[in-house]
């Protein structure tokens, strides 16, 4: 009886190491570097290169066997996850997330006016902050202090007080002007109440010279006479950039040439990745950001851009079927020949939007059969250290050939994955590595209808129905 193993989980994520036989990965990437390598030193003007390839074919793990053949050459590598970011405003966020890079390496030597043409470019507002204190107008403290007087000025008068001082007996008038005080007062606050009635009247005039309107003037007389307290403004003004706004197509342009001129020596590679893990929306307002801001690329001297990308998820993005054309083109064979010239006419037109969009584009093709059951057998010794049964090990190969339309790198790492799943999730070692094969690659059918898949087989054709057993058992575990 084999030992039991403890599946390993493998990662699925870009390595940068070419792992088929045919080393087609390293062969393409040892031409872009080249490629790469000639157009910095004849100052050619391709500068923006497409990978195409389907998806899970091993484009971002060639950026990245590229990344390494062209360290230490003067080559930084940028990568903008383009889905990590499709809610964002690509543009704004590109230039945020390069100035950073490029701050970090330390590769710009020009960081500072770098940085006040990114404010620039991403544009800024100022804020201006009020503060209201309150204060007492003149003319209501000169009023208060005339109250005041005006009783205390009459109870000294009545007791003759001041009558029997010396210097009012020697200076009479000095008496009256003791008596005139609270009126003194009062006519201040009248004085000051009519001045800045004519002042504020003045400044909220149109011709800001001369009051025209007298009722106006009226107007803000009463409204200063009855003003208790006016508010003095302390303003702070504070800058502050604006989030919401996307920079224009001619601002990020020339965002990428200053960053080009500061590069001088350094050379700085733009990878938009990820791109076919977006939804149709999303891809068609990336490929814009895309084709606008890079257009000019070829005028830079220190600065590529990379683009994989997945030509049929570009046609699906670009070309939409409608439904009732697609209906009303099945009536008859002429109709439908009308809709099928139609449709290529459509995608011919998306493959010439390709082709003007990048000067170059390099193709990452699919792993040859001996290819893949070569890394397949590689993977699966990773993940179990050994091929403990030879027979049941072609079977289930056999069975994820059978069962995929097309075979990747990822989805071969992704389907061993879900294998070690099931082994860790405990269920039985008797049961054959056949049948977990088919319950791995037959899921969605068996768990959305587990009474047909239990009693109509055949989607299990030419299995033995001895197996139906063991799927249903397979089945409640996962559950």
């Amino acid at each position: 009886m084999p030992d039991i193993v403890t599946p390993k989980i493998l990662q699925n994520v870009p390595v940068g190491k070419d792992e088929f036989a045919s080393q087609s990965q390293e062969h393409i990437a040892e031409s872009i570097k080249n490629l790469i390598l000639n157009i910095d030193n004849e100052k050619t003007p391709i500068r923006l290169i497409g990978i195409e390839g389907g998806w899970g074919t091993g484009k971002s793990n060639l950026v990245k066997i590229l990344e390494k053949k062209l360290k230490g050459k003067g080559y930084s590598f940028f990568l903008y996850d383009a889905w990590g970011h499709q809610e964002d405003l690509h543009r704004r966020a590109i230039i945020e997330e390069l100035s950073d890079f490029v701050d970090k390496e330390n590769i710009c030597s020009t960081c500072d006016k770098l940085a006040d043409i990114r404010e620039e470019t991403l544009g800024t507002e100022v804020l201006v902050r009020t503060v209201q204190r309150p204060e007492f107008s003149w003319a209501f403290f000169f009023s208060v202090l005339g109250i005041v007087c005006l009783p205390l000025v009459e109870l000294i008068h009545e007791s003759d007080i001041v009558k029997n001082l010396p210097l009012f007996e020697k200076f009479p008038f000095l008496g009256w002007i003791f008596n005139a005080i609270p009126g003194l007062f009062f006519i201040i606050a009248v004085w000051v109440i009519i001045r800045e009635a004519f002042n504020e009247a003045k400044r909220q005039s149109q011709s800001g010279e001369k009051i025209k309107n007298i009722g106006f003037f009226f107007s803000c007389l009463k409204n200063k006479t009855l003003q208790v307290y006016r508010k003095n403004e302390e303003k702070n003004t504070t800058a502050k950039r604006i989030n919401q706004l996307n920079p224009s197509s001619n601002s990020f342009k020339n965002f990428l040439h200053a960053l080009d001129d500061g590069l001088q020596q350094n050379k700085l590679v733009i990878v938009i990745d990820n791109i076919d893990r977006m939804n149709k929306e999303k891809v068609k307002d990336i490929w814009a950001t895309i084709h606008m801001c890079f257009s000019s690329a070829a005028e830079l001297h220190n600065i590529l851009v990379l683009v994989p990308f997945d030509k049929n998820k570009i046609r699906d993005a670009f070309y939409q079927e409608e439904e009732n054309e697609l209906n009303t083109a099945n009536d008859t064979d002429k109709k439908m020949t009308t809709y099928d010239t139609e449709k290529i006419n459509q995608l011919a037109l998306v493959d010439d939007f390709i082709q003007k969009t990048f000067s170059l584009v390099f193709r990452v093709s699919l792993p040859v059969l001996s290819d893949w059951e070569a890394f397949f057998r590689e993977r699966w010794t990773d993940a179990f250290k050994s091929v403990q049964d030879e027979i049941e090990f072609d079977y289930v190969k056999r069975i994820f050939d059978a069962f995929t339309k097309v075979i990747t790198p990822r989805n071969i790492i992704a389907f061993i994955n879900e294998f070690a799943t099931i082994k860790l999730s405990g269920v039985d070692n008797q049961i054959k590595s056949r049948y977990i094969a088919i319950f791995i690659k037959k899921q969605n059918y068996i768990l959305s209808n587990i009474t047909n898949a239990l009693t109509k087989f055949d989607y299990l054709k030419p299995l033995d129905y001895g197996s139906v057993k063991i799927l249903s058992q397979i089945h409640f575990i996962r559950q």
